[in-house]
């Protein structure tokens, strides 16, 4: 007499949320605010820094921040039209965490550049002071963005490395979920999460 074995299989699906697709919500939360007082700031920086007064324009302050006005203005473009068309939870990779680097990379860019305007104020008043003051509107908006990224990071339990732990709508209620165990957690995880618990440290007391 022959005995049959069967081996019970469980399928576990894995919701990815909506489809690419245009999302309205986006364009009334806090995170997509943000995003667009960023934008056009940002090209109020760049044209402040091109306006050929007092030969304000030729200067190497109104380069480097000219530079650093249009470079934020293209990748936040970018960034506002993944998140606007549901493109970024598609991709793979750590994107909470690079986006993080970036915004800390681009405080350390601005931060020079109001220190560069600063110092050419006296001599090119209304120009500089104008690149000053959206440099310091660019630089707010960044840290409103990485405060609540640092904020969606921490209320899902730490576990900030796959992309749609960050393209979740930031304008939703944040709920607690368990990453996994130490012990399983691959070492390239484990660097993020170090990573990430230091720029969530200095943007909690810079905040």
């Amino acid at each position: 007499m022959e005995t049959t074995k069967y081996e019970a299989r469980t399928t576990t699906t894995v919701s990815e949320g909506p489809g690419i697709g245009f999302d309205r919500s986006y364009l009334t939360s806090v995170l997509g605010i943000l995003n667009a007082i960023i934008v056009l700031a940002a090209f109020c920086m760049g044209v402040s820094c091109s306006v050929p007064t007092l030969f304000w324009s030729f200067t190497s302050a109104a380069a480097y921040s000219s530079f650093v006005a249009w470079q934020i203005l293209v990748v936040f473009i970018i960034i506002y039209l993944f998140y606007m068309l549901r493109i970024l939870p598609k991709i793979p990779g750590p994107i909470g965490l690079a986006m993080l680097i970036y915004l800390l990379i681009n405080f350390v860019f601005l931060f020079i550049s109001i220190v560069l305007c600063a110092i050419n104020i006296e001599i090119f008043k209304g120009p500089a002071a104008s690149a000053m003051v959206f440099a310091l509107i660019v630089i707010g908006g960044h840290f409103g963005v990485g405060f609540l990224l640092f904020q969606k990071w921490r209320a899902s339990g730490h576990y900030f490395h796959k992309a749609s732990a960050v393209t979740l709508s930031l304008a939703a209620p944040l709920r607690h979920r368990h990453g996994p165990v130490w012990g399983t957690r691959p070492l390239l995880t484990w660097c993020s999460d170090l990573v990430l618990d230091w720029l969530g440290i200095f943007i909690w007391r810079c905040v």
